[in-house]
């Protein structure tokens, strides 16, 4: 037998390509479809905001600070005392779930008696950056130059994070083939959840979290595709921008991560070789270079920012009474917060309304079908596969890890409400979504209905 000659063996050009799947081009439909996201979104904020006659007890009292200061002073520091405005607001509106201040205090806030606000009068949000805030106000400028009430227009911008969190993942979806249907019905799911409602119709730094996760999706699917460096440039950038709207954001940085390190590492396994060439190739993969530089990214704008906040603190950090020994139980209860306990919201699902348990099940059942059904049913080593199954282990290990975080950073520790996995909730969706795509064609319509479902019943919501 003649041996082939090097040429004849070589690989052609075609082959030793990154290897770029197809993808659906985007078409007017697509567009109307992301309108409706919008105008959905939207119309939750037009609804539930005026209802709002309370404070939210999610930290909200001190977020309306930051958000009336921002623009004035542009940093709120650790020690500072909470201004006028959010003293005033807060004494003469009351506190969701928890209670009215006497009327005397509402015709007597700013007057001092620190001893009567929480806290102490002092602010705990010194942990975030102004971004949130920033945007958010200069956003809302223009509703207060029509009457609108400074607060209220805070609130309503939250529409405007939620419509570009769902029109993101919604894309996400979409160019990884993901039915128009589906993509609809997801979108419809996430607007009309509880962690929605909590989130972005209140002033809550919770607002960027859903458009976090989808960021992270839309531009790590990318990175799958393609080898060109501008989008590891991008996750890098989209990791950081994400941290420094809020910590908890981390969490999708994470997922994605993992997921293009576990993808690049079972592709290096299967090649032929030893540990030292496979581990070569793994840690040289395009994919792996994205995760690590986005992990790094997302960690040093944090590490910087809690450097800043030392620097500029004039005071001890705000004692809030919710600090506990930290126990191996309480850490276990972590673990099992996320996944399904994100559907719930901020609070039990009764306190939104009689509506809250229903939609709180339809999000749980799409969740956890979507992530378990994922790991269980799609094509060994698959792209699905591996995201279904980064969602899983990040769900079960973020929270506790973030507690042991702080626990070395600030020496305190308190129970992790399940509100900090917002931001992984995309990927959850996301996982729903490759799982909805198979030959069964009347997922599609039944996604749409569940999510339209959800939707309405989130509009009886009580104020």
């Amino acid at each position: 037998m003649i041996p082939a000659s090097p040429a004849e063996t070589a690989p052609s050009p075609a082959e030793t390509a990154p290897r770029r799947r197809d993808v659906p081009t985007l078409t007017w439909r697509d567009l109307i479809v992301c309108l409706l996201l919008v105008v959905a979104s939207l119309e939750t904020v037009a609804v539930h905001v005026p209802k709002h006659d309370t404070v939210s007890p999610i930290d909200e009292y001190v977020y309306i600070d930051y958000y009336a200061k921002v623009l004035d002073q542009g940093v709120v520091v650790r020690g500072e005392e909470t201004g006028e405005y959010a003293r005033q607001y807060l004494a003469c509106h009351g506190v969701r779930a928890i209670g009215y201040y006497p009327e005397a205090l509402c015709a007597t806030a700013g007057e001092g008696r620190d001893s009567a606000y929480p806290n102490a009068g002092t602010t705990s949000v010194e942990a975030y950056t102004p971004l949130y805030f920033g945007i958010t106000r200069v956003l809302a400028q223009p509703l207060t130059w029509f009457g609108v009430d400074l607060t209220d227009a805070g609130r309503a911008v939250g529409g405007l994070w939620l419509a570009a969190g769902v029109v993101l993942l919604y894309l996400a979806l979409r160019r990884h083939s993901v039915s128009r249907w589906v993509g609809l019905g997801l979108g419809l799911l996430v607007v009309g959840s509880l962690p929605a409602y909590w989130s972005n119709t209140y002033i809550s730094t919770d607002a960027t979290s859903i458009l976090a996760g989808a960021l992270m999706l839309l531009v790590a699917g990318e990175i799958t595709r393609t080898s060109k460096a501008r989008w590891i440039v991008g996750i890098s950038i989209a990791a950081a921008v994400v941290t420094a709207f809020k910590l908890q954001n981390l969490f999708a940085v994470v997922v994605v991560a993992l997921w293009l390190l576990i993808a690049a590492g079972v592709e290096a396994w299967r090649d032929a070789g030893g540990f030292g060439p496979r581990f070569s190739q793994w840690i040289r993969d395009r994919r792996s270079i994205a995760a690590l530089s986005a992990l790094a990214a997302g960690v040093v704008v944090e590490v910087v920012w809690i450097l800043i906040g030392s620097v500029l603190a004039i005071g001890p950090s705000a004692n809030q009474g919710i600090g506990v020994p930290p126990t191996l139980r309480r850490l276990m209860n972590d673990a099992f917060k996320t996944l399904p306990g994100v559907s719930q919201g901020a609070l039990s699902p009764a306190d939104a309304g009689p509506t809250g348990f229903a939609i709180s099940v339809i999000l749980t059942l799409v969740i956890v079908g979507g992530v378990i059904g994922l790991v269980a049913s799609a094509r060994s080593g698959s792209r699905g596969e591996l995201l279904a199954i980064s969602t899983l282990v990040v769900s079960f290990i973020g929270l506790p890890i973030f507690a042991i975080a702080n626990i070395v950073v600030s020496g305190g520790y308190f129970e992790m409400p399940s509100r900090y996995g917002i931001a992984l909730i995309p990927a959850m969706v996301f996982c729903a979504g490759l799982l909805f795509s198979g030959p069964k064609r009347w997922l599609g319509p039944a996604t749409v209905v569940a999510g339209a479902t959800s939707f309405a019943l989130a509009l009886m919501l009580r104020g």
